[in-house]
């Protein structure tokens, strides 16, 4: 089964513009090149009757729980934290399959 893995971010400073779309593809990149993930996608928040709660949103589609599992501890994972971090992160996550 496929694992969808959700991220809800709430940023002190969301990152526009140019600055957005390094993000965008920094992230990506990153993510994409852990085993098992199948496919990325990030982007800002525009339901405005949320936007006080979450203003980012990535969800990250793996081949099965195994590669879930893997995706933790990788190095590019922890990157990407760090990354994020930088623009005040604060995250729910939720995982699902289907």
């Amino acid at each position: 089964m496929t694992i969808h893995h959700l991220v809800c971010l709430s940023l002190d400073r969301l990152p526009e513009g140019e600055d957005l779309a390094a993000l965008r593809a920094e992230f990506k990149q990153l993510i994409g090149d852990i085993p098992g993930v199948e496919s990325v996608n990030i982007g800002p928040n525009f339901r405005p009757d949320s936007l006080g709660q979450f203003n980012l949103a990535a969800v990250i589609r793996f081949r099965d729980r195994n590669a879930l599992e893997g995706f933790g501890p990788h190095p590019n994972h922890l990157a990407s934290g760090v990354m994020m971090r930088a623009y005040g992160l604060k995250a729910v996550i939720l995982d699902f399959e289907d």
